[in-house]
């Protein structure tokens, strides 16, 4: 993050190693626009789902192992949905890609529109 900072560059970042709460958010908050969420399969069933859907679709990733250990995984989110609930991070509800994707882009519009660094009318050719 300090380097995308430094080169004025955008960053996504994705992973299950950046537990809500170990950034210190309001260190850039002068610096940048930083949008925290968590996104999670919320529904244990919809989560056995996708391992036996990758199952199919994947050969190099084998569902056995994730399902073997899906209460430990369950058990990880579980603590994961707890640090955001602690700390104010939205969690999205991993129900299908299309909502998902539009609920993330609804949060980081909203964000940046509420911090002054972007406005959705001038996107939408609206005015002020």
């Amino acid at each position: 993050m300090d380097r995308a900072v430094a080169e004025n560059a955008s960053l996504v970042m994705d992973g299950v190693s950046i537990v809500p709460g170990s950034i210190d958010l309001e260190s850039y908050a002068e610096l940048a626009d930083v949008i925290f969420l968590v996104v999670a399969t919320l529904d244990e069933e919809a989560f056995r789902s996708r391992f036996e859907t990758r199952a199919a679709e994947q050969r190099q990733r084998p569902p056995h192992r994730y399902l073997e250990n899906l209460d430990a995984i369950l058990q990880i989110q579980d603590h994961f949905l707890e640090f955001a609930e602690r700390f104010g991070v939205p969690i999205v509800d991993n129900i299908s890609f299309d909502r998902s994707v539009l609920l993330i882009i609804r949060h980081i519009a909203d964000t940046l529109n509420r911090s002054g660094s972007f406005d959705t009318a001038d996107v939408l050719g609206q005015p002020t």
